[in-house]
């Protein structure tokens, strides 16, 4: 058995299919079981369990709240456990991206074109920048309002002339 895929140090999306490949020849019967392990190798979880030997599999690659930077594949012959295939080198699961608006959280009345403080914390973005966005009709229709802003957690917002009870914000990753 070798394994093709994962390969490196690739970085695979959390929730996301992706396809586990191998190739083998000359397996005790014609089914393999197939493992992932979190910490390079030590404990194994499975993918898995006398799978047909088909040379691929779509794996949904687990959630986590943060980055698993040590994980291994591994595929077995189902009949025969020392032969088998990890890859060499580790790979990652990336953690799930979160940002969550700390304020304004809901009811404030602001006026328009004084100075606000909008906060935000996150954790786990591909990208260094966020985008605010503004809904009049309470999160029908999105605008961008500021993008490109510094994913730091705060952005100091000059409030929009609105009139509206159902204004929202939000942050994004672009």
């Amino acid at each position: 058995i070798e394994l093709i895929t994962p390969s490196g140090r690739m970085e695979l999306d959390p929730g996301i299919p992706f396809q586990v490949t191998w190739e083998s020849m000359n397996l005790s019967g014609n089914e393999v079981n197939i493992y992932y392990s979190l910490n390079g190798g030590t404990n194994w979880l499975s993918i898995a369990y006398e799978a047909k030997d088909t040379a691929s599999i779509s794996w949904l690659v687990p959630e986590f709240k943060s980055n698993q930077n040590a994980c291994v594949i591994k595929v077995e012959d189902v009949g025969n456990s020392e032969v088998f295939s990890e890859n060499e080198d580790v790979f990652v699961i990336l953690g799930v991206p979160l940002i969550e608006l700390l304020y304004p959280i809901g009811g404030e009345l602001f006026p328009a074109n004084t100075s606000e403080v909008i906060q935000w914390r996150s954790s786990n973005l591909k990208e260094d920048v966020v985008q605010l966005l503004l809904s009049r009709d309470g999160g029908m229709m999105w605008d961008i309002i500021a993008s490109d802003i510094p994913d730091v957690g705060i952005y100091d917002l000059v409030i929009p002339d609105i009139t509206s009870t159902r204004t929202l914000f939000k942050i994004e990753s672009p």
